[in-house]
């Protein structure tokens, strides 16, 4: 599922990749796509959202054994980024469901 999450996030910026083989390499390699300002620093928050929403996932699966669906992981790392976006003025054309519903033209525009 992690896999599927990357590639999700990876893919919507047409973006080709390997897969890293550890988090260190990950975050290493996380820059080189061109850019607004704002755009980069999106590009720059979707490492750190990825991992706490698979991080807080993976923690209720063991200790509420409860679920999630790729699409709901989706949806809550979108809204993570929603948030954290709003500390640093980035997005601000762009409303939830934009995020939620039209990532497509949210990532076009950048």
């Amino acid at each position: 599922m992690a896999y599927k999450v990357w590639c999700f996030f990876i893919e919507s910026f047409e973006f080709c990749w390997t897969c890293p083989s550890s988090t260190v390499d990950l975050l290493q390699s996380w820059h080189g796509l061109k850019f607004s300002k704002e755009g980069r620093k999106l590009w720059k928050l979707i490492p750190h959202a990825v991992f706490w929403m698979l991080w807080k996932t993976r923690n209720e699966l063991i200790f509420r054994s409860a679920s999630c669906s790729f699409q709901e992981i989706i949806i809550k790392i979108k809204g993570v980024l929603y948030g954290w976006r709003k500390g640093l003025g980035l997005l601000g054309q762009f409303h939830f469901q934009d995020l939620v519903f039209g990532w497509e033209r949210v990532v076009q525009a950048l």
